[in-house]
Order: structure tokens, then C-alpha cells, then sequence
């Protein structure tokens, strides 16, 4: 899925979690995404989008796991030599 576009957010929320190899890292990172996704809700928004890099497989699988979608793999996002993969989730 490669693509030469680099979406522009009309708003940008920073969020970390723990993504980590440990079940309780998993827990704490899934509670604070479904924190984030109720004030997103709360907000009027129904999309999260988020950012990681194509290497970091742990990162996919976690967020795959909440629900986000790979939407697109993007050479350069970051500059050159700096693919990074694209995740969506649609809140309902």
C-alpha cells in the first residue's frame, strides 16, 4: 500500500501509549486509548487516525487489535527513509 500523499489533519491530537510486550502495558495502553476514544466521541469526531513506524510490528498488532485499519504506508513521511504506516479507526 504505498502512497505519495501525506494527509494534512485539520486537528492533530497527540496521544502515547504503552505498546509494549507485557499484558499489563497492553492493559494500560487499551485503557487509555478507550479514555481517548470516549473524549473523542464526546467531541463530535468519529475517526482516529494514528502514525507508527512500518518496523515496529508490536505497534501494528496493538492498534490492529483495538480496531484500526492500515491506511496507507507512506515512503518519506517523516523524510527521507522514513516510512511510516498509517492507521484509522471509525468510532460508532
Amino acid at each position: 500500500m504505498a502512497s505519495s500523499h501525506r494527509p494534512i489533519p485539520t486537528r492533530r491530537t497527540s496521544t502515547s501509549s504503552a505498546s509494549g510486550p507485557t499484558t499489563a502495558a497492553a492493559a494500560s495502553g487499551r485503557d487509555l486509548y478507550e479514555r481517548f476514544f470516549g473524549t473523542v466521541r464526546a467531541a463530535g469526531r468519529d475517526v482516529v487516525r494514528c502514525v507508527t513506524g512500518p518496523v515496529n510490528e508490536g505497534s501494528i498488532a496493538f492498534h490492529r487489535r483495538l480496531g484500526f485499519e492500515i491506511e496507507a504506508e507512506v515512503a518519506d513521511y517523516d523524510g527521507a527513509g522514513e516510512a511510516r504506516v498509517l492507521l484509522r479507526k471509525r468510532l460508532s
